[in-house]
């Protein structure tokens, strides 16, 4: 069976009726050559949930991740929810190797908790927050978190 390249884009924040008055060729050319949907957000629309949804395939109450911050019922204590212990279903890249749809995966995201949150399955995952030494030697000087530059850095 050949293998496909998959690409899974997610534009945090990004409105579709900004993508599409915008003049994008590099995504206008990969939608038109492969297979291109615009998909709604889950609610609640906050990031880790739709990230998460994305990610896995599945609805909230399938993968578990509800919110991005949780409260345990037994103490009290809230925290944000930054990594993948309340993720109840596999990943993409999970379900492409066990189908064998796919030989090699990766993830690139700019936050480290979403590298936490969906790394698990793929054999490259890289956060721009916080890359290791070779990512940086390949791509040059990380960009500030909360800029447009690192997610250029990150596409290198």
């Amino acid at each position: 069976m050949k293998r496909r390249k998959v690409l899974i884009l997610c534009i945090d924040a990004g409105s579709h009726d900004y993508l599409t008055a915008s003049t994008l060729p590099t995504l206008q050319k990969l939608a038109k050559s492969g297979f291109y949907r615009h998909a709604n957000a889950v609610i609640p629309s906050v990031t880790n949930v739709n990230n998460v949804s994305i990610a896995t395939g599945t609805f909230p109450e399938t993968h578990g991740i509800t919110t991005n911050y949780h409260v345990d019922r037994t103490t009290g204590k809230g925290e944000f929810i930054e990594d993948n212990r309340f993720l109840l279903a596999p990943t993409l890249f999970e379900t492409a190797k066990a189908s064998k749809f796919a030989d090699k995966t990766a993830l690139f995201v700019t936050k480290k908790k979403l590298l936490r949150m969906l790394e698990a399955g793929a054999d490259i995952a890289v956060a721009a927050e916080a890359p290791s030494p070779e990512y940086i030697q390949m791509a040059g000087p990380v960009e500030p978190i909360y800029s447009a530059e690192i997610n250029w850095w990150l596409l290198r």
